[in-house]
């Protein structure tokens, strides 16, 4: 999920599309998905064509908007990263020959392989990061050559390698990833139940969160001693990392000044409740994915309520900005509210 120009991009992932919710009218669109595979090869996934016609595979997972405004998403089971120019609105593949197994490094990132990659995100430069998850390794895509290169994780699924260079530590897997404005990266570390970090300047990996294990999270825990439930998604805001824990229901923040962690929606108990009152006191249903804009309002993929939520910077108020809670496909060009979405 991104946020960009008013528009909040998101994956409606067993429809397999891509859509929009003009944040300033409120209506949904579809921008990509819906096409019918029609043969066999690289052809069929639409790639060439109108991205309405596309088609994704049963997971198109994260959706990244760049500086120039071009969408990529991370087609999971196509073991592909797309790309959607802005002008012509044609879908290409960017990153992945299609093929789920782990080769390519020091080559053109295109003909590349990858494994069901889910979340990624781009730093300042314009350089591409990929939770490449069932390879158990982050992968980085130069933005200036097109080169691709492993930045974590030895393919090993495990945990191992705090305070070594981060192609050396096992992951296990990856779903998320985001940067700081130094350039250092947070990694959704997920089977491992921890967030781990790569310093910029050194390379080495450290861990800032988590102790290994499933559990419910206690407010005030030190992130080095928290437990989680499946974490699914980060974000990176100053000296703060906000981060969605599905099966715990909740978003929490992470001071990265004190090491404290502190929860800012759910009540920990999953279910749908609370449109109209303090985010805090609100029930969710796995929220997946996050998003924040430039004024510091938060977006949620509520998974499993088959919604997208918002929080607002000032009032701390939570409401529904799209779906009505039905699982299905319906609704485009029409008010967001009304519309059926997936999970």
């Amino acid at each position: 999920m991104d946020v960009a120009r008013g528009r909040l991009y998101f994956t409606d992932v067993s429809n397999r599309r891509v859509r929009v919710v003009d944040l300033t009218t409120g209506i949904i669109h579809n921008i990509a998905g819906g096409g019918t595979i029609t043969g066999d090869g690289a052809s069929n996934i639409g790639d060439g064509g109108p991205a309405t016609a596309a088609v994704f595979s049963t997971h198109p997972m994260r959706v990244m908007v760049d500086a120039h405004d071009t969408l990529f998403v991370t087609d999971a089971h196509h073991n592909r990263i797309r790309r959607i120019d802005p002008a012509t609105q044609m879908i290409s593949t960017y990153v992945g020959n299609g093929a789920e197994a782990y080769a390519g490094d020091d080559g053109a990132a295109v003909r590349a392989s990858l494994s069901v990659p889910h979340g990624a995100r781009f730093d300042r430069a314009g350089n591409l990061f990929i939770a490449d998850t069932r390879n158990h390794r982050v992968r980085r895509v130069d933005g200036d050559t097109g080169m691709i290169t492993t930045v974590a994780g030895t393919g090993r699924e495990g945990y191992s390698g705090d305070d070594v260079p981060a192609a050396t530590a096992d992951l296990a897997a990856p779903l998320a990833v985001d940067l700081d404005g130094d350039g250092n990266l947070y990694i959704v570390d997920t089977d491992n139940d921890r967030i781990r970090r790569v310093d910029a300047s050194s390379g080495l990996i450290t861990t800032v969160a988590g102790v290994g294990k499933i559990g419910a999270l206690a407010d005030g825990t030190p992130a080095r001693e928290a437990c989680f439930g499946r974490l699914r998604d980060v974000i990176v805001v100053d000296d703060t990392l906000l981060v969605a824990d599905g099966n715990n229901a909740i978003i929490f923040r992470l001071d990265l000044s004190t090491g404290i962690i502190q929860h800012i929606v759910g009540t920990g108990t999953a279910g749908f409740s609370g449109d109209g009152g303090p985010a805090i006191h609100a029930q969710l249903r796995h929220p997946y994915s996050l998003a924040r804009d430039e004024a510091g309002n938060i977006f949620i993929k509520d998974c499993y309520n088959y919604r997208l939520r918002r929080v607002d910077a000032v009032t701390g108020t939570i409401s529904t900005i799209a779906g009505n809670g039905v699982e299905g496909f319906a609704g485009d060009d029409g008010p967001a509210l009304e519309a059926n979405l997936s999970c």
